[in-house]
């Protein structure tokens, strides 16, 4: 039987490299931030966390078309601090949750729902590890994590994500292949690609 798991997800980036908040970056018409929920709602999560930072207010308001009794929405303040600044948030939000938590964030555009379903299935078979995907000679988000390891992002500051927390010697952390998510959205080249791709809607 599979255990039951939260979600984060991660949008409270700035995109300033970008230039524009590409969380409202569309697939078939449905901007990321849709997309992303819409993928973790699909695991049948117990409950949903968004963590929103710059153009929260924009952002919030595609929201309005989601309707999930289990979505909590966050607003990180600290946005510019880095993704530690989210985890703190999303660990704080779910710091009564007992079980596992599914972590992805919303510029992946690759990103499908057989790669969520991957974490859980290996999740179900090693439930003393957490699950990260392993891609670019790395290991990242997406990733099913145990409570235990959520609990200590409240630890985290700047720019340091799960890795660091995979670094401490008593890690206990199970990668599966998913070498096309190496590919996000971070810079106008990177947009023209996966346009080009198709993975993105001509804007």
């Amino acid at each position: 039987m599979a255990e039951p798991h939260a979600v984060v997800v991660l949008a409270g980036g700035g995109s300033t490299r970008l230039g524009r908040p590409k969380q409202t970056l569309t697939i078939n018409g449905k901007p990321l931030l849709v997309h992303a929920l819409e993928l973790a709602a699909g695991t049948a999560p117990e409950r949903i966390v968004v963590v929103l930072g710059a153009d929260a207010d924009q952002l919030a308001a595609l929201l309005d078309r989601i309707a999930f009794d289990n979505l909590t929405c966050v607003v990180n303040h600290q946005w510019q601090e880095g993704m530690a600044s989210s985890l703190r948030l999303a660990a704080d939000a779910l710091a009564t949750w007992p079980g596992r938590t599914m972590i992805l964030a919303c510029d992946q555009p690759r990103l499908r729902i057989g790669h969520l379903q991957s974490l859980l299935a290996t999740a179900n078979a090693r439930r003393d590890n957490d699950i990260a995907c392993a891609y670019a000679d790395t290991i990242g988000i997406p990733a099913l994590v145990r409570a235990s390891t959520l609990a200590q992002a409240s630890n985290l500051r700047g720019d340091s994500g799960l890795r660091r927390l995979w670094q401490s010697p008593d890690a206990a952390v199970i990668a599966i292949d998913a070498p096309e998510l190496a590919f996000d959205i971070d810079t106008p080249a990177d947009l023209a690609e996966a346009i080009k791709a198709g993975w993105i809607d001509r804007q």
